[in-house]
């Protein structure tokens, strides 16, 4: 362990970590997994529909997304933190979407062994608030949607927004609030 443990809690990076990952690291790919599991259930629960509420498991569409990206890790090309961002959202997107096909009786597809990903912090029932805020989120645009759960749901800086958005700082903050204006509109509506 020594030696690439101790690189890896160090230097969080998401070029080195996906780096290390592609060459098979599994520690790498336990850090990109808690590194982006709270982004990646944001935009789960964002998109699911309120009458599938009750039977869709996040857990499970995240795990579906996590091997498909482990999979296809080869094929990753990095060009910066939000390029990756974007590739697993879009991974999860396509999971959550199947999920919701799959019909209600279904059992989860079989497969090899899936390496289980940490829990959510808390497994409540969401609000009717949360739930109306989420839906709302989930039918933004994606810059809009995007932001808004790397500001509220990931507890980003502007600084570390910028940072991925690959703007300044004053252009993050505006880019956020135009977002949220559009959310509470679309929640007033």
């Amino acid at each position: 362990m020594g030696e690439t443990s101790e690189r890896l809690e160090s230097n969080p990076n998401t070029e080195y970590l996906v780096g290390k990952a592609k060459s098979g690291s599994n520690a790498a790919w336990r850090k990109i997994l808690e590194k982006y599991r709270r982004m990646l259930e944001a935009h789960v629960r964002a998109r699911i529909p309120g009458f599938a509420r009750r039977r869709f498991d996040v857990d499970d569409v995240l795990q579906t997304a996590f091997l498909n990206a482990w999979e296809h890790r080869q094929t990753f090309e990095f060009r910066g933190e939000g390029s990756f961002r974007r590739w697993l959202a879009t991974l999860v997107v396509h999971a959550c979407t199947n999920e919701l096909r799959r019909p209600h009786e279904s059992s989860p597809a079989e497969g090899g062994e899936i390496e289980e990903i940490p829990n959510s912090e808390t497994q409540v029932e969401l609000s009717e608030e949360r739930v109306a805020m989420l839906e709302a989120i989930g039918q933004l645009e994606e810059e809009d949607r995007d932001i808004l759960i790397q500001r509220h749901f990931e507890d980003m800086t502007f600084d570390e927004i910028a940072r991925i958005q690959e703007c300044p700082r004053e252009r993050a903050r505006t880019i956020y609030a135009q977002a949220l204006a559009r959310l509470q509109r679309r929640l007033r509506a």
